[in-house]
């Protein structure tokens, strides 16, 4: 398996474009007008991001537009706020008076200790880490708020979980969860990969062990995963430290890996009971897992390639090669990418295919390499991420200054 060696701070940029804010009321200034500067023949998308195959909104750090694509939610471990791009304007989703956002009472209360968020099908929903162990599922009515638990992965007194990754898509949750057990030797976690069916039909484990999952989407009558596993298990630290004890074991790992670690783009059926290899060689997907789908398609790279699963079409076609491929997101029915073969190019594509772009003053920073602006999330009319520049900030730039490179349109957020 060919392993990318993207520049740290292109990856880490873009992984981690978020915000802190979370249930609060406070209100930034009024952002400015939109530049009138677009770029030529730019088709600015003015419809809200699909809802399929959505990653769901990181609590804390996560934005995610709403159902009609006029603003943004910013879920808290406890709180749910709104941030509308036109006004520059944040406001917890409560309009009880005198409302102090702190527990359940509050209209904008989504989950104790919520992980992840999304808006879909017409209703919230909410994954929580319990303080008692527990994983639960909430489903929030928009109009009455009012709650109900869709699922919930209950703690014992050995037994307790937690919630890592969630994608919501055709009427399910898939996602990575850990499955912690006590025992007189200590702790042992076990990783499971999970399907949730949001109408209340169960649970199903799709993988347990060993084997890393990540999820690349679905149609509802199959499933994209990328699934990597070794051919044989490694030492465990204590078994090559009894064999090797002057060893490196990091070292030892790192070389296991390129021998028997194999990673496949596999497409299953629904019920998960047969597969199609799609690729099995030089395979990977980007560090920005969160935009790595765009409803029912899906990016991947081969090497220097990059291709989008059509479910609909079912099949793959090729939108662009580049040496130094680095990165690759989706975002406004295109797919943008970066290359770095001696200096840091950003493009974009349509999601169909057809002719590149090349965003000239967004590419690079010449000193540290590292594109100007790095989206986490988008609505139909504004990008949220970090501007890059002395202090990096996060903020809001419409779609027309973006597309423009008019960067100091940007409105501070945090």
């Amino acid at each position: 398996m060919r392993h990318k060696g993207l520049a740290i701070a292109v990856s880490t940029a873009i992984i981690l474009g978020f915000c802190f804010l979370c249930g609060c009321s406070d209100a930034p200034e009024e952002s400015p007008g939109i530049s009138s500067e677009v770029t030529p023949g730019a088709d600015i998308d003015r419809t809200a991001p699909p809802e399929e195959n959505r990653a769901m909104c990181s609590a804390n750090m996560g934005w995610c537009s709403t159902e009609n694509g006029l603003g943004f939610y910013i879920p808290g471990s406890k709180m749910l706020s709104y941030y509308d791009p036109e006004y520059g304007q944040m406001f917890a989703m409560c309009s009880q008076s005198g409302c102090h956002h702190t527990d359940e009472s509050c209209e904008a209360w989504i989950g104790n200790n919520v992980a992840y968020f999304a808006p879909y099908g017409g209703a919230w929903w909410s994954i929580s880490n319990e303080p008692d162990g527990s994983v639960v599922i909430r489903r929030i009515d928009p109009e009455s708020r009012q709650r109900e638990v869709a699922a919930e992965f209950e703690s014992t007194g050995e037994v307790s979980y937690r919630a890592g990754n969630a994608y919501i898509s055709h009427g399910y949750i898939y996602g990575s969860f850990y499955k912690n057990t006590m025992s007189t030797d200590g702790v042992s976690s076990e990783s499971l990969f999970l399907r949730v069916d949001l109408s209340g039909g169960g649970t199903e484990t799709l993988f347990s062990g060993s084997e890393s999952v990540n999820f690349a989407g679905s149609d509802g009558q199959s499933v994209l995963l990328l699934v990597s596993g070794y051919d044989a298990e490694p030492l465990t630290f204590s078994e090559y430290a009894e064999q090797f004890p002057e060893g490196d074991y990091a070292e030892y790992l790192n070389g296991y890996a390129t021998e028997h670690l194999s990673t496949e783009l596999r497409l299953y059926s629904f019920d998960m009971g047969a597969y199609e290899t799609l690729v099995s060689e030089d395979i990977w997907l980007s560090s920005s897992l969160f935009l790595c789908r765009y409803g029912d398609l899906s990016l991947y790279a081969v090497g220097d390639t990059l291709y989008c699963y059509d479910f609909a079409a079912g099949e793959s076609r090729e939108l662009c090669s580049h040496e130094g491929l680095a990165n690759f997101w989706a975002m406004d029915g295109r797919a943008f990418y970066i290359s770095n073969a001696g200096a840091l190019e950003l493009r974009y594509c349509d999601l169909a295919g057809g002719p590149e772009t090349l965003l000239e003053n967004e590419g690079r920073s010449a000193a540290d390499d590292i594109i100007v602006i790095s989206p986490s999330a988008e609505c139909a009319g504004y990008i949220y991420g970090i501007r890059t520049c002395e202090d990096s900030v996060h903020g809001v730039i419409s779609k027309a200054d973006y597309y423009a490179e008019n960067y100091d349109a940007l409105t501070v957020t945090g």
